[in-house]
């Protein structure tokens, strides 16, 4: 897939490893069309408008890693359950991830 410019975010996982995020509509369009659209559905759920649900952004963020990677080397539990546990960083990845600065 071509470069597409968006907001790119890492996230370190509770083993250490940094994973990229990203959203954009055309791979959000994509992944939703290739078997994804209930990963899709629950993170733009996370994102309609109303207050943030920090219980939604594990949803946001398997999302976002989709969008970042060509082949993702987990699954979504796999991902979930190495995602730390830390609010205030969540809510930075999830106001930068939706922020309209491109990086």
């Amino acid at each position: 897939m071509a470069d597409l410019t968006s907001r790119c975010e890492k996230i370190q996982l509770v083993d250490g490893r940094d994973v990229p995020l990203t959203l954009n509509f055309k791979k959000l369009l994509w992944l939703r069309a290739n078997g994804y659209e209930k990963a899709v559905n629950a993170a733009m759920k996370s994102i309609n408008g109303k207050e943030l649900d920090i219980l939604e952004m594990p949803a946001l963020f398997w999302c976002a890693y989709l969008c970042a990677v060509d082949k993702p080397e987990f699954t979504e539990d796999e991902f979930i359950s190495l995602l730390p546990w830390d609010l205030e960083e969540t809510a930075t990845l999830f106001n930068n991830l939706n922020s309209k600065k491109k990086v």
